[in-house]
């Protein structure tokens, strides 16, 4: 029944391996292993898609390489590969009611060891299906996420101040994955936990970096014993196996505090929250509620963190979208109004925006099943205890199902009928599908509304940046972008033109004979640059604004303004590659939108 295929290694492709690959192809069916493996490619380094596509490797590629499904083991790990969405739907259609995931071993034995409860991750067969069956009423119906956006909005709004704190003159952070995994972990647990943790603030309490510390520690003990018999370090008690446990013993008790707390406050009317409603069915166990909050704080955290920084990635490197998008949130959204579930409703392209992104940067590239009983799939006898991975970024860089899969595409997604359902699953599919998957969309695209409103993200570099994967696909550096506010083009008459921390144009309306460019003094070597980038390129906009307007005049107050004026509108992205600064966005619908205090010394005046 098997396949002989090409043997990888006279490919001429590259493929990058930390650990030593053994029988990468195999033409007989494999055997389910015994192994602490939760990803095979905690060992691969990949590389993103504009870099090389035609000869560089990357899990993205096995695809091309070894075909729709194919046999990987490496050490001990072994498993088959599939990647065509033919043979998901197919084993999608014979899934089991108690669909199997790999077992999470390290975590199944602490759980042992301090007698404490299994959550959704670690859970299988009945039980598996009936706590999931509590969580899923609430965390999987659209109509009861919808009434989480105002607690996601919350911890986004402190997010903004805390962006314009942090970031240099430039718009760049020191270390935006740290920034962004705060954000995600101080939302996520306010949904779950009902409890800000500060990690937003300057000065943060102690219990939240203890907290913060103990997830950092658990997960990554958690890849150490990955590699090794968790039974090893437990037997001999490893200092791997101390801290693993310690950090459980942390992350459980403030999981307990928090939860008991909120269920508590609302015991009188558990159905107006939605953790306590959840309990109050009766469909799980307390020590069951602890494990499997806890086991969703975890996985939420940096697998959304890591989404939204793809996706500002892959925007900053295609600011036509961008401009798109803010052009949509813009249409959609009132100038003085918050975004929320209602308003994501008629944002079509920001939805698909993120799903371009998690097409080529799928936060997990992964997921797994293993199967319960023997089958046929793709000509392939799989053995009952075959570990299958569903390879989504293979699907996602596929020429067969995304045509110019190489580029940054959303529009794709707006063709009704274009794409293959089993296509793109980055949060799995079938029964076992991400139950978290309507809370991290909810958070992704309250948060993609906020940030393209109130900045323009710029690429700082054009290098192509590689990915890592170690469970998540993350980048191999820090993402080069920036984050520049949109403020600043404003109207007005010179006693309004001092706006702190923007560049601001002023034209007075009467009585001066003359008109005036106006630009706040702590912003003066903006004015120099704009000025002599015009000069510069004068012949283009000059030749271009004579043949619609006869003595047109670029060094007139009018003329400057009315370059900028339409280059705003029109041609977005011109404003990006001026020197020193990037002009700024604005709502210049009159003269009062955005009335500044009086100028006196603090700006210049240019004729």
């Amino acid at each position: 029944m098997g396949k002989v295929l090409a043997d990888p290694q006279k490919s001429g492709r590259r493929f990058f391996l930390a650990a030593t690959s053994e029988e990468l192809l195999c033409a007989s069916p494999p055997r389910a292993a015994n192994t602490n493996l939760i990803f095979p490619g905690a060992a691969l380094s990949t590389h993103r898609p504009e870099t090389k596509p035609s000869a560089e490797a990357g899990t993205g590629g096995t695809r091309t390489w070894f075909g729709k499904i194919f046999r990987m083991k490496l050490g001990a790990f072994d498993s088959v590969h599939i990647a065509a969405p033919c043979l998901l739907e197919a084993l999608y259609r014979r899934e089991s009611a108690c669909p199997q995931r790999l077992e999470i071993k390290p975590w199944k034995a602490y759980r042992d060891y301090r007698d404490e409860g299994y959550g959704l991750l670690i859970l299988e067969g009945k039980d598996w299906q009936r706590v999931r069956s509590a969580f899923q009423k609430k965390l999987m119906k659209p109509g009861e996420v919808v009434k989480l956006d105002t607690t996601v909005n919350e911890v986004l709004e402190d997010f903004m101040h805390r962006i314009d704190e942090i970031c240099d003159h430039n718009g760049q952070m020191e270390d935006v994955y740290s920034e962004f995994n705060k954000w995600s972990f101080e939302s996520i647990c306010l949904v779950l936990y009902g409890k800000r943790f500060g990690l937003l603030q300057q000065d943060v309490e102690e219990e939240s970096l203890n907290f913060i510390k103990a997830v950092k520690t658990m997960m990554a003990t958690f890849g150490m014993m990955m590699v090794t018999p968790v039974e090893l370090h437990k037997g001999l008690n490893t200092k791997v196996w101390q801290a693993h446990t310690k950090a459980w013993d942390d992350i459980f008790k403030t999981a307990k505090h928090s939860i008991d707390c909120r269920l508590q406050k609302h015991s009188a009317n558990p159905q107006e929250d939605f953790l306590c409603d959840i309990y109050s069915g009766g469909q799980l166990s307390r020590k069951e509620l602890y494990a499997a909050i806890a086991e969703l704080q975890i996985a939420g955290v940096e697998t959304t963190a890591n989404s939204l920084l793809w996706a500002l990635y892959n925007l900053s490197r295609n600011p036509h979208v961008q401009q798109k998008l803010f052009q949509e949130i813009q249409r959609v959204l009132d100038a003085q109004k918050s975004p929320n579930a209602e308003s994501l409703r008629n944002m079509p392209y920001l939805k698909a925006c993120l799903k371009e992104s998690m097409r080529l940067s799928p936060s997990v590239p992964f997921t797994t099943r293993t199967i319960d009983t023997e089958m046929v799939l793709g000509n392939y006898v799989l053995p009952k205890g075959t570990v299958l991975m569903i390879n989504s970024h293979a699907l996602g860089c596929s020429e067969e199902y995304f045509r110019g899969w190489a580029e940054f595409r959303p529009e794709r997604w707006l063709q009704r009928g274009s794409i293959h359902p089993f296509s793109h699953v980055p949060f799995g599919m079938g029964k076992r599908m991400c139950v978290g998957r309507r809370v991290a969309e909810l958070q992704l695209h309250l948060a993609l509304c906020w940030l393209i409103r109130k900045y323009r993200i710029v690429a700082t570099d054009q290098e192509p940046v590689e990915t890592l994967h170690s469970g998540i696909l993350i980048p191999s550096r820090a993402l080069p972008i920036a984050f520049q506010p949109r403020a600043g083009l404003c109207w007005g008459s010179a006693a309004h033109c001092s706006l702190s921390g923007d560049l601001l144009w002023g034209f007075p309306t009467s009585g001066t004979g003359r008109e005036q460019l106006f630009v706040c003094s702590s912003f003066s070597h903006c004015h120099t640059s704009l000025i002599l980038y015009f000069n510069k390129l004068s012949a283009v906009p000059v030749q271009y604004f004579n043949r619609k307007y006869p003595g047109f005049c670029t060094a007139h107050g009018s003329g400057i303004n009315f370059i900028s004026t339409f280059c705003y509108k029109f041609i977005p992205t011109f404003f990006d590659f001026i020197p020193t600064f990037s002009l700024r966005d604005a709502d210049h619908k009159g003269g009062n939108e955005h009335r500044p205090t009086a100028a006196g010394n603090n700006s210049q005046c240019f004729v």
